[in-house]
């Protein structure tokens, strides 16, 4: 499993839209689910 954040001001983008379903187009998940979409 790859997994790779950004932070902006300070904010993880991972916290901020882990409550979304599209987490893995960008980038998190694993590499079936992100070949998946």
């Amino acid at each position: 499993m790859h997994f790779a954040d950004i932070t902006i001001d300070g904010n993880s983008l991972y916290q901020e839209f882990k409550q979304y379903d599209f987490i893995s187009t960008l980038g998190w998940g694993t590499e079936e689910s992100q070949n998946a979409v």
